[in-house]
């Protein structure tokens, strides 16, 4: 499976989670920006196009539905499909984000890369 040609955020205040997302979402052929917090996530979106967005569930003392809220107030993400991330065990399911039409899945840490990946791509087309 491919990414090639599509752009993704992926938004974690964990550096090695993040990077990792990166080097597995690259190794398909996406390109990857970075953001560590809920503001730089929100920038990186009034200056990029991104197909896809990852964002952790708790980042930057904030969650989720924080920064899809704002995303939308801004004018920018609130089309774009979101993957949540969460490592905090807080038995997130899908439909709990039933108000945000852009949130497509929820991948639970650790996951294999395999599964991001195949997430990504079902969650682009």
């Amino acid at each position: 499976m491919t990414l090639a040609g599509k752009s993704i955020l992926a938004i974690d205040d964990d550096p090695s989670v993040a990077e990792m997302m990166a080097d597995t979402l690259a190794s398909s052929g996406a390109a990857v920006k970075i953001a560590a917090t809920v503001k730089d996530g929100l920038a990186a979106l009034q200056t990029g196009k991104f197909d896809l967005i990852l964002l952790d569930y708790v980042i930057s003392e904030k969650v989720a539905e924080q920064f899809l809220s704002k995303a939308a107030a801004q004018g920018s993400g609130a089309d774009v499909p979101v993957i949540i991330v969460s490592g905090h065990g807080e038995n997130l399911t899908l439909e709990r984000f039933g108000n945000y039409a852009q949130v497509k899945a929820v991948l639970s840490k650790p996951f294999d890369p395999g599964v991001l990946l195949s997430l990504a791509a079902r969650a682009i087309r």
